[in-house]
């Protein structure tokens, strides 16, 4: 039969060399290129926490080179000399000098008459020692008692004696000025100077200037003139005498003073005593005008 006689060839079988090796390197070859890929989004998720990434241009050797120049450059500026503050000078009215907060005035005494008794009365500085009364003046503030209950009253240099003060604010002259004149003026005030410091040689001493007044409300209350021109010269000379003693001098007057050079009529009754609000700028003056920190 024809198929009996058919001749049989023989069947090729897959499986050589030939055939296994090109999927191989096919497989390869995408693994080589995956682990590229990944390693390429690895790199720029790390170059995002790189603090050059905004700086791409950068190398290491440039920022290496930068490094160096900025540690020179701080050497260099931390070697050159800060610039000081100018000293405070005895004889010249404190400077401003920034500003303190109220505790600064926490450790202080305030010396004065009526005039000083209204940081009490108005609670503007309700830590500090207000040791002043109405009526007292530069002749007899070192002999009238006039501190403490009734009865038992000292005069104010012996009651702050009682304080261990820094800092002791006196404000005197207003009252006696006209009497005394400024030359008498001084003389007390001096005295009185050599009494505080010999009672607190270690207080930092602060004259400030005789306040303004409003010249025709003083005299229709107090039956006599004095003039702003008059106070002006007391303190030109009190000055001086705070250059002599090494007081320091704080003009609060320039806080006070209109554009008259006199107190404004509508913050006082009297021509001589004044509202709330000017204790604030008094206040505030001597919180921007004190002794630079040592």
């Amino acid at each position: 039969m024809p198929y009996r006689n058919r001749k049989r060839h023989p069947v090729r079988r897959s499986g050589g060399s030939g055939d296994v090796f090109i999927p191989v390197i096919i497989l390869l070859l995408g693994i080589t290129v995956l682990s590229l890929l990944i390693a390429f989004l690895w790199q720029r998720w790390q170059d995002k926490y790189d603090p050059d990434y905004l700086y791409p241009d950068r190398n290491p050797s440039s920022r290496q080179e930068e490094s160096s120049e900025s540690s020179s450059a701080e050497e260099s500026s931390s070697s050159e000399p800060e610039p000081e503050e100018p000293a405070v000078q005895f004889g010249q009215p404190l400077p401003e000098n920034g500003r303190v907060r109220s505790e600064y005035f926490d450790d202080a005494i305030f010396i004065g008459d009526s005039l000083t008794t209204g940081i009490q009365l108005y609670n503007i500085l309700p830590n500090t020692t207000v040791l002043a009364s109405v009526g007292i003046n530069l002749d007899n503030i070192g002999t009238k008692p006039v501190i403490g209950p009734e009865g038992s009253q000292q005069t104010i240099l012996a009651a702050s004696r009682q304080h261990d003060a820094n800092k002791i604010y006196i404000m005197l002259g207003a009252n006696g000025l006209k009497g005394l004149g400024v030359d008498g003026t001084v003389k007390y005030y001096r005295s009185f100077l050599e009494d505080v410091r010999a009672a607190h040689p270690d207080a930092i001493l602060y004259v400030q200037s005789i306040l303004p007044i409003n010249e025709q409300k003083f005299l229709a209350n107090y039956g006599y003139s004095m003039t702003n021109a008059e106070i002006d010269e007391c303190n030109a000379a009190l000055l001086k005498m705070c250059g002599e003693l090494q007081v320091y001098y704080v003009d609060v007057a320039e806080a006070i003073k209109d554009e008259t050079g006199g107190l404004p009529a509508e913050f006082t009754t009297d021509g001589l005593h004044f509202k709330g609000e000017y204790y604030n700028k008094w206040i505030d003056y001597l919180k921007e005008h004190t002794v630079p920190a040592s």
